[in-house]
């Protein structure tokens, strides 16, 4: 980037010229390009220069007044927008062509991380373990037995069917036996 001078330099070596312009060079002429100037025509171009650069102090200071004036506004009135968006959202979610009238877009779901699934499906198949619970194809494998006295003491009377855990717990292999 090139050399930056400040705008305070600038006016200050502009008023300069224009004091050595008035004590050296009081009429003569200068050619400058394939045009020339009078010490008078200069001295009226820094004249010009000096006044628009002094004019952009107070400019300057009004914009920033105006700028904080808005931001003081912003800040004082942002709880009740945001409030009344949050209100318009909730009214409107479903119809995003009213939304839009509002100059606004329905809400998005957020979106769940990779992390926080895997974690969740992990803790679902712990509680599943723990409860003992199990779906649909693994309850229709699990059959009741009946008790051989039961079925000897009546035949004509129908048993009631006796209540069964959940998981039938796995059986350890029988030990072989050695020779």
């Amino acid at each position: 980037m090139g050399n930056t001078v400040s705008r305070k330099t600038v006016l200050d070596r502009d008023q300069s010229l224009i004091a050595g312009i008035q004590k050296h060079f009081g009429t003569q002429t200068f050619t400058i390009g394939k045009k020339s100037y009078a010490a008078a025509d200069i001295i009226t171009m820094l004249q010009g220069r000096v006044a628009s650069g002094q004019a952009v102090v107070p400019a300057k200071a009004s914009y920033q007044a105006a700028v904080q004036a808005s931001r003081d506004e912003l800040s004082a009135t942002n709880p009740v927008i945001k409030a009344f968006v949050a209100i318009v959202q909730a009214m409107f979610n479903s119809t995003p062509d009213t939304l839009a009238d509002f100059g606004l877009a329905p809400r998005k779901a957020p979106k769940t991380k990779v992390i926080v699934k895997a974690e969740a499906v992990a803790k679902n198949l712990a509680t599943r373990k723990a409860r003992g619970t199990v779906g649909k194809k693994q309850k229709a494998r699990i059959k009741g037995t009946v008790s051989p006295s039961a079925t000897t003491s009546s035949s004509t009377s129908v048993a009631a069917p006796q209540p069964q855990s959940a998981v039938a717990a796995p059986q350890p292999p029988a030990p072989k036996p050695t020779a």
